[in-house]
């Protein structure tokens, strides 16, 4: 399965290794679209100072790995199909934006702290405070996940979610330094984000998909003493690695959980409330970087001839603990991250805020059985064939169910 070897750019901008850095922003890499010059007319420095606009375009830059083994482009057959236009070029509605996204954060710490206040009142015992903690907790994590893919390019992103909603973080374990929005956002798309990849690739330096690349019942243990972006020492790091300009926010950040620790200790909830938290913050990076970059994991979701990658027995409970289309986030984690940051898909869970869910799941699963990703030449691969799924047996298994109806 090849894609029109017209339809792409020839050109392909090899960028030397000692000038692309971990944190090398797309920003960085020029738009070979408007581009036209050959690669070999270009310079490391011409290249930089040439801005990337934030457009679905961008989506045709190579952006390689440090030693140069892979570099994926978004599949431009997608970019250019008017059935996905609404995923990948159209944006969200700006109006409905604040209510249906910026909001959430403040509202589900909110949640959080209405969990707390019901035990203390009596209501339920502690241990029932800490499941529904840890559902509210997710809910939170899921907004502060959107909100950290809103737009086009890293800056769009980190700075989308208002200052005064960005404050609103609940208890997140045994650290007395709170993490804050503002410095996950960056990290997540600087480092976590910083390549268009395959999900399963582990070879790009990016830390959290080391998560996925160990045992998990190690995976599990390691971060039950290492919460990764919640751990004192990460958020320590945090702090003087990335930007001075966040240093109001970690300020007002650690501030409001201070008060809260207070408040949690005069209630005679602290302990619980940190314990809650961390649970809570294990649970989520487990789900986020320790499942979704795993192969055993797409090995599962991929036993569905559909490609809807339905698994009955977890799909009932997770769809009625968690928002439409956010349990889809994480089974098609891969299309998230061929798609977030050069387009405007951002994430399956705030697409379906705005779009019938099962819309944005059928065609996203179009989109993965057409192939997500052209290599160097411009021919489609399978970024899936390590775990046995095949380009089109979606299509096909469709197809036959039709003609036995």
């Amino acid at each position: 399965m090849q894609t029109d070897a017209n339809a792409m750019p020839s050109n392909i901008i090899m960028v030397p290794e000692e000038t692309s850095p971990r944190y090398r922003s797309r920003s960085d890499v020029p738009n070979l679209l408007e581009s036209p010059k050959p690669a070999e007319d270009l310079d490391v420095k011409e290249a930089k100072t040439m801005q990337q606009p934030h457009d679905c375009q961008a989506a045709m830059a190579v952006i390689e790995f440090p030693d140069h083994s892979k570099a994926y482009r978004v599949n431009p057959a997608h970019m250019n199909n008017p059935k996905y236009a609404y995923l990948l070029r159209d944006g969200l509605p700006r109006k409905e934006v604040f209510w249906k996204l910026q909001t959430r954060m403040p509202m589900w710490w909110c949640v959080c702290w209405s969990v707390i206040i019901g035990c203390w009142r009596g209501f339920y015992p502690k241990p029932v405070m800490v499941v529904l903690y840890m559902l509210g907790f997710a809910r939170w994590g899921y907004a502060l996940h959107d909100s950290s893919h809103v737009g086009t390019g890293l800056s769009e992103q980190v700075a989308s979610l208002p200052r005064l909603s960005a404050l609103f973080v609940p208890f997140m374990g045994f650290t007395p330094l709170q993490p804050t929005y503002r410095d996950i956002a960056w990290l997540h798309v600087h480092e976590h984000h910083h390549l268009v990849k395959s999900v399963m690739d582990h070879g790009s330096g990016d830390w959290d998909t080391k998560w996925s690349a160990m045992p998990l019942w190690k995976t599990i243990i390691c971060l039950f003493a290492w919460p990764s972006h919640f751990s004192f020492g990460e958020v320590a790091w945090h702090w003087l690695h990335c930007p001075a300009a966040h240093w109001p926010e970690r300020i007002g950040t650690n501030v409001l959980m201070w008060a809260q620790i207070y408040v949690a200790h005069k209630m005679n909830l602290l302990k619980t409330c940190l314990v809650a938290g961390h649970i809570s913050g294990v649970a989520l990076i487990v789900l986020f970087h320790g499942l979704t970059h795993r192969a055993s994991y797409y090995q599962m979701l991929m036993k569905d001839p559909s490609g809807s990658r339905s698994v009955r027995w977890l799909d009932t409970i997770a769809n009625a603990l968690l928002a439409p289309g956010q349990w889809d986030d994480m089974k098609f984690h891969d299309a998230h991250h061929a798609l977030c940051t050069p387009t405007r898909f951002g994430t399956m869970s705030l697409l379906c805020r705005f779009y019938d869910v099962d819309r944005v799941r059928t065609d996203i699963a179009d989109m993965v059985d057409e192939g997500l990703f052209v290599d160097a030449d411009g021919k489609v691969f399978n970024h899936l064939a390590q775990v046995g799924y095949k380009l089109g047996s979606r299509k096909k298994h469709l197809e036959s169910s039709k003609k036995t109806v």
